[in-house]
This record gives structure tokens, C-alpha cells and sequence, in this order.
């Protein structure tokens, strides 16, 4: 597949800053492999993800893999989704590559702490505007009493297996918290914890999903079988009106190390202009000497070219904005963040990205790029 791609660069949110990690876990030696889960979530107009650190004890062979899991009942295309590593300094170590149907990075790594975040290009996964309210499925049922309807069930089930983050069947505290920053915005207090200890089913101190339903159909009937509160959660999690999960999608991190490594989760967090800045680092400097954009004066395009992706940067050397047309409409199985294959982007007087991939992995791709100067906008 080939989307052409802009980098999300939002503000890291408070949940950064509050958000606590998951517990560590720890493993032995010979090949060791530790896994998690992760999603990467539409928001408005940015794309937020799971963030990783990982803890390295000693100098080891590190192998990082990435497979995108299909959305629920989602009829369209696969989403890609690719990842980053840089050490405790901020500077990039390396990114993924398609290997195999899965992304994966191999490296050697001293002893120390490393940050993982995974990201897509948005050409698959990306806004769309949600149907009206009262196109919107059932999900609870009043007769004979106010419950969960068999369906709103089956996807409590699914977010459930979403944010069970370690794959072990039942919500730690950390693990809930995350989900309840998510629909909510709020944590988690000791005390509100101590209350779903004291009244859901429980599993060695961990939330059930018998509990997780409890929770929700209580929640239903504390508000008179209004199911407004419903689906703010449901939206949060990307399910759309028709109980389809449109705007997010979930992978599982992998890592396979030579010696012991911990690995937790930090948050879900925007990449924010570490994900962009570094991005358009590596195409800068791998993706071959620069051509110039024919008709502008000081406007100079890198283009990065892989299996599974690509990406073009636009370096603006004048002193003006420049407003510039780009046009991929002589390109064959490629899929835009955009939408079309013709629009406009505003390059101030620094450096611009926008990043694509193949539509099919089983058809040739080309990708024709013929920048223009856009006529109908004035540059400044």
C-alpha cells in the first residue's frame, strides 16, 4: 500500500506528564520475548498512540516487531503502522521496515532505556465525521430491564481485549486507569479504585470482564437508560454509530532480546515534533541528493522510497512562504492522508513533509510527484 503522508505534530497531552506506567515485567535469558499491546487513536486532527520504554540490562541483540491487528468488523484496507526507537538523549536509533507482513527493527543496544513509538501515515486511518446520533445502533435494551444489548456486550468484549495491555485476561489498575484517561480524560484516584475493588468481581486485585460489564450496565442504569455516556466511550475508543471500529486500530509490540529487558507502557501520547522532526531527519539524509522543484526559486524535494512507504520532504530555502500544488495523479496504487491525489500544502520558510505507501502490496506502485505553483493563493 502507498498513502501519502503528513506526520502528526501536536503537543504531547497531560497525559504525559500524569499518567503512570504499567508494572514491569521481566524475562529470562536465552531468547527472550515480552510483549504488549497498543492502539493508535484518531483525535481531531492528530493521531495518538501507546508510547514504550524499554529497559535494557546489559548490552544485547534487540529484534522489535510490530503486527497490525484487523479492525472489528471493518470491511476496508489494513493499517499500517510503523514504529520509531531513540535512546534516553531523544536521538533517533532506527525505524521499522516491512519484513515479512510485519514491521521489525534489529539492533544492538547498550544498557539503558529506550523510548518506542509506533505511528502510521494517516492514509488509511484518519478523520472521517461520525453519521447522525439517531442513525446510531442500539446498545441498550429496557424490557425487561435496562441492560447491555447481545451486541454492545460482544464490543465491551472486544475494547476489553484492547485494553488488557499485557494479554492476561483481566484489568490491573494502571491498565484501567489508561482506558478511563481515554473515554474520560480522568484518572483513576486510590479511593474511586478501592470502590471497583469493593463492588465488581476481581481476579488477584485485577478488574474481570464480568466486572467490566457490570461497570457499564450500571452505569446505564444510573442514567435511566440514557446511552449518551455509552457512547462517548465507544466514540473515545473509535467505534463509530454502527458499532464499526473506524477510527482506531490495535498491534502487538513484540520485542525479542539476547538478555534480560523490562518493557512498559508510558501513556498514549501524540508523537508530536520528535515523531515529525525525526521523520524528516532519516528521509533527509537516506533518501538520495535532492532535486529542484522546477518554476520556484529556493524549493528543494527529498524523496524517500521504500518497500512499503515513502515520504517527500519540501525544504523551503527563500525568504517567502510558498504555497505549492502537488499533484499525484499520474501515480498508480498509491493511497494520500489527503484523501486526493492533488492538493495544496504550505511550506513556510522551513521544512515540510508528506509521506505515503503502496495501496496494494500485490500491484506494481509508481509514484509520479509534480510539484506546481499553486495560482490561486498568494504567498506571503
Amino acid at each position: 500500500q502507498a498513502e501519502i503522508h503528513q506526520p502528526h505534530a501536536a503537543s504531547e497531552i497531560q497525559q504525559q506528564q500524569q499518567q503512570q506506567p504499567l508494572q514491569k515485567e521481566t524475562i529470562g535469558s536465552d531468547t527472550n520475548i515480552i510483549s504488549r499491546k497498543g492502539t493508535l487513536y484518531v483525535e481531531e486532527d492528530n493521531i495518538l498512540s501507546h508510547q514504550f520504554q524499554l529497559h535494557v540490562e546489559e548490552a544485547s541483540t534487540i529484534q522489535i516487531n510490530i503486527k497490525v491487528n484487523p479492525r472489528h468488523r471493518h470491511p476496508g484496507d489494513q493499517v499500517d503502522v510503523n514504529f520509531l526507537v531513540f535512546d534516553h538523549d531523544k536521538r533517533l536509533l532506527g525505524v521499522s521496515s516491512n519484513k515479512e507482513g510485519k514491521q521489525t527493527l534489529t539492533n544492538e543496544m547498550k544498557p539503558g532505556n529506550y523510548l518506542i513509538i509506533p505511528y502510521t501515515s494517516g492514509a488509511i486511518l484518519r478523520r472521517i465525521e461520525s453519521g447522525p446520533q439517531k442513525d446510531a445502533k442500539q446498545i441498550i435494551e429496557r424490557k425487561p430491564k435496562i441492560q447491555l444489548t447481545k451486541e454492545m456486550r460482544e464490543v465491551l468484549t472486544e475494547i476489553f481485549n484492547i485494553v488488557d495491555l499485557d494479554g492476561n485476561g483481566t484489568l490491573s489498575k494502571e491498565e484501567f486507569n489508561l482506558f478511563n484517561w481515554r473515554t474520560s480524560g480522568e484518572e483513576i484516584a486510590d479511593e474511586e479504585w478501592e470502590v471497583v475493588e469493593e463492588n465488581f468481581p476481581l481476579q488477584k486485585g485485577e478488574l474481570t470482564m464480568e466486572g467490566f460489564f457490570t461497570l457499564h450496565e450500571m452505569e446505564a442504569e444510573d442514567n435511566d437508560g440514557d446511552p449518551g455516556e455509552l457512547w462517548v466511550t465507544l466514540h473515545s475508543m473509535g467505534y463509530n454509530n454502527q458499532l464499526i471500529q473506524e477510527t482506531s486500530v490495535c498491534y502487538q509490540l513484540e520485542v525479542r532480546s539476547s538478555s534480560l529487558v523490562k518493557l512498559n507502557v508510558s501513556g498514549v501520547l501524540s508523537g508530536g515534533l520528535l515523531l515529525e522532526q525525526s521523520l524528516i531527519r532519516n528521509a533527509m539524509e537516506k533518501g538520495g541528493t535532492p532535486t529542484k522543484a522546477v518554476g520556484f526559486t529556493n524549493l528543494w524535494i527529498y524523496e524517500q522510497r521504500l518497500e512499503d512507504r515513502a515520504l517527500v520532504v519540501l525544504q523551503n530555502n527563500s525568504e517567502r512562504n510558498q504555497t505549492v500544488l502537488l499533484d499525484l495523479t499520474d501515480s498508480t496504487n498509491i493511497l494520500c492522508s489527503r484523501g486526493e491525489l492533488r492538493f495544496s500544502v504550505s511550506v513556510g520558510k522551513k521544512i515540510k513533509s508528506v509521506g505515503g505507501r503502496p495501496h496494494s502490496k500485490d500491484q506494481p506502485t509508481n509514484m509520479e510527484l509534480s510539484p506546481q505553483i499553486h495560482k490561486h493563493v498568494n504567498t506571503l
